[in-house]
């Protein structure tokens, strides 16, 4: 049985919820997924799994807002000068 690989903006279709709430999904360990170049995909099988919840087909929620305190932030901005 083939097991094909899904893209994040398929599971975000498919599950009515933003491509940023489906990478964080990723990165929380909470889907399980392969980085391909710049992209990541994920077995089918494995988006079966994470959506089944008390027996049902339910979608997980939405990841919401996504904070950037702990994403690295450029210190300082450095602008050329005026050059009037």
């Amino acid at each position: 049985m083939e097991d094909p690989f899904v893209t994040v903006p398929e599971i975000a279709g498919e599950l009515g919820v933003t491509e940023v709430s489906v990478r964080t999904w990723i990165r929380q360990g909470r889907l399980r997924a392969i980085k391909a170049g710049r992209s990541y995909r994920v077995r089918r099988s494995d988006l079966d799994r994470m959506t089944r919840v008390n027996g049902g087909e339910h979608p997980p929620e939405p990841s919401g807002p996504v904070s950037l305190e702990s994403e690295p932030l450029i210190d300082q901005v450095v602008l050329p000068p005026d050059e009037h």
